[in-house]
């Protein structure tokens, strides 16, 4: 009972049940020989607009988005597949004239993991604002660690840097409530594993 209840609560639940009655539809096959660096344009409301990007490097996979050209965002698998999510009904569109020069600047640092903009504000209000945590010394310090190792990469969303940022000292053992450990174990061990491997870019969607 306790693991059909795990297992009804798990967000990916719904998505392996789709896959599994999948197999062997027309679709299904057509899907599997879909070619690496297939792009779409969508027009679906999805809340968030810009290029998507999925892709690989050995056993590590990631999902990062951009609206423009100054810096893409990691999406944890959850938030890309509801963005993935379409109606069997859905028509592709043609992707916008800007679509290539985000695709390109989201290409060039997929994998990256290594701080590339210090001078941007709300990431460094961030990591001002863990420091003063680790000062207050009401957080653990390793959890603080990984959580400044993924703010310097990049891999938390504008909410996450600006949950962080709005933190009241009263407020500070509810961080590890809204950015949790799994999350930062994931993100430390794409980076660890970035270096290795050949990157294969599997899809790119457009969300206008």
């Amino acid at each position: 009972k306790m693991v059909n209840a795990s297992e009804v609560e798990n967000w990916e639940t719904k998505y392996r049940d789709l896959l599994d009655k999948a197999k062997g539809t027309i679709e299904y096959e057509t899907a599997k020989n879909m070619p690496h660096r297939s792009r779409v344009g969508r027009t679906a409301d999805k809340g968030l607009k810009g290029v998507l990007m999925f892709g690989r490097k050995k056993d590590t996979c990631v999902f990062k988005i951009s609206n423009d050209l100054l810096g893409s965002e990691i999406l944890a698998e959850e938030d890309a597949f509801r963005l993935l999510e379409a109606d069997i009904i859905e028509q592709a569109k043609p992707v916008s004239a800007s679509f290539d020069a985000i695709y390109q600047n989201i290409k060039q640092g997929l994998f990256k993991t290594a701080v590339t903009d210090k001078t941007d504000k709300p990431k460094r209000e961030a990591l001002d604002k863990i420091h003063a945590i680790a000062q207050s010394g009401t957080v653990n310090a390793d959890y603080l660690k990984d959580l400044q190792a993924a703010t310097e990469m990049g891999a938390l969303s504008g909410h996450s840097m600006q949950f962080i940022r709005q933190l009241k000292p009263g407020e500070y053992n509810t961080l590890p409530q809204e950015i949790d450990q799994d999350f930062l174990d994931r993100v430390n061990k794409m980076a660890r594993e970035v270096d290795e491997g050949k990157e294969s870019i599997i899809l790119a969607e457009e969300l206008q």
